[in-house]
């Protein structure tokens, strides 16, 4: 029991700084909603999911792979290997992953901004998000979750901060918002993290990449997966602002916000406790696996009683939060934190998967997952912004079924092949 501790203490530092930078972006969201109002927010929520995939496509995956490469004795690379190898690969990647956001932002966003002004906040903004996830992965990696607690909370008091002073300017351009987030980052990042990884940096292992194959063993699963989830919210977004209006993206913006800081905070507990525990010596079906499944099964419950159960709040929160011009948007709450629940669960399980080596399989509901919401809405189950929150609902049932089904037919196939070695 008294190894488990260290790792749940982390957990619940990471659950602290996320509550802190919470306070503050909910800070930031009353302001932006203030001055910016329902279109406003919702053009920066659009262009921030934009941005977070592909900071997804670009760098989730090496921050994960940090995260599990660097905790654990290894042998054939060392850390300093590790990490000049995950930021020549986020250079690959970041490198094609550019040129496609520009492109979805064009044909999506209808905005006034002048081209050059739109690439080189995107260019900002994409390379910023990535290289904040590769210095998060060196934070978990190393364990230094007062580090990056720290981090965290400075980045959000600084981004509120700088929200009041571009407001107070005059400035109003939305990627001006998106990119100070993952900037500031960036910058205390590096500040707080200067003496460790000033050491790890090896020019000539960024461009060979000697540790490329245990990296992207883990990374490209993830990375598809992760790129696939915001894909699903972006679609979402552009149907509401293709059928509604651009007030449309304002008024969801709420529940998905919402939806977004509670996954934030169970996945800085996961960073630092489902995620380094090497599952792969874990016995199926073992007591640790049966409280994982309890665990996945009841979060949704759990998650969606208390959504609906506030129902006669919501109201309240969202002025309180946002503005009363938000209050369209509440009767999608419940079922947005409802899908976000769901989503919650299926994360969790899927660490099973890539502590087997198995991590492709994860990828399989969060194709089915984007594949349902596109048909959904395309057979018209999308004639108002409740339906656009339903299916997201749905979309995130059906990919947490599917990758319990998966994760039984692993316990099961372990189970076998154990009976198998045990006979011979």
């Amino acid at each position: 029991m008294k190894a488990y501790i260290p790792h749940a203490k982390r957990g619940i530092a990471m659950i602290g700084g996320n509550i802190a930078n919470f306070v503050f972006t909910l800070a930031r969201n009353k302001l932006l909603a203030i001055y910016l109002g329902p279109t406003g927010i919702g053009l920066i929520a659009l262009i921030n999911n934009l941005n977070e995939t592909g900071a997804a496509a670009s760098g989730t995956g090496i921050c994960d792979a940090y995260n599990r490469e660097l905790a654990r004795s290894r042998t054939g690379f060392t850390d300093k290997e590790i990490v000049s190898s995950g930021i020549g690969i986020f250079l690959v990647l970041l490198s094609l992953v550019l040129p496609m956001i520009f492109g979805l932002y064009f044909f999506v966003v209808q905005s006034d901004s002048s081209s050059i002004i739109v690439i080189v906040g995107l260019t900002i903004a994409g390379a910023s998000a990535g290289i904040w996830r590769l210095l998060s992965g060196i934070y978990l990696g190393f364990g230094l979750s007062r580090a990056m607690f720290q981090a965290v909370v400075i980045g959000a008091i600084a981004n509120l901060a700088a929200a009041g002073l571009l407001l107070w300017l005059g400035i109003r351009e939305p990627i001006a918002f998106v990119a100070t987030t993952p900037v500031l980052l960036v910058i205390i990042g590096l500040i707080s993290l200067a003496g460790r990884i000033k050491g790890m940096i090896i020019w000539e292992a960024i461009r060979k990449m000697p540790a490329r194959k245990p990296i992207m063993a883990i990374a490209l699963p993830i990375m598809l997966g992760l790129l696939l989830e915001p894909l699903t919210t972006f679609y979402l977004r552009s149907v509401a602002a293709a059928k509604f209006g651009e007030i449309a993206l304002g008024v969801i913006q709420p529940g998905l916000q919402l939806g977004m800081l509670v996954s934030a905070l169970w996945n800085a507990f996961l960073g630092m406790t489902i995620v380094r525990w090497d599952q792969s010596r874990e016995k199926p079906f073992s007591s640790k696996f049966v409280m994982l499944a309890f665990t996945s099964i009841a979060i949704p419950l759990i998650g969606a009683s208390i959504a609906f159960g506030m129902v006669p709040l919501w109201a309240t929160v969202v002025s309180v939060l946002f503005t009363t011009e938000f209050i369209p948007g509440v009767i999608t709450i419940p079922w947005f934190l409802a899908g976000e629940a769901c989503r919650m669960s299926g994360i969790m399980l899927n660490h099973t998967f890539l502590s087997r080596d198995m991590g492709m399989l994860t990828v399989i509901p969060r194709i089915f997952c984007l594949l349902l919401t596109i048909i959904a809405i395309n057979i018209g189950f999308s004639s108002n912004i409740l339906q656009i929150s339903q299916v997201y609902a749905l979309a995130y049932a059906s990919y947490l079924a599917i990758t319990f089904s998966l994760w039984l037919w692993l316990q099961f196939r372990l189970q076998r092949l154990a009976q198998k070695s045990y006979i011979s």
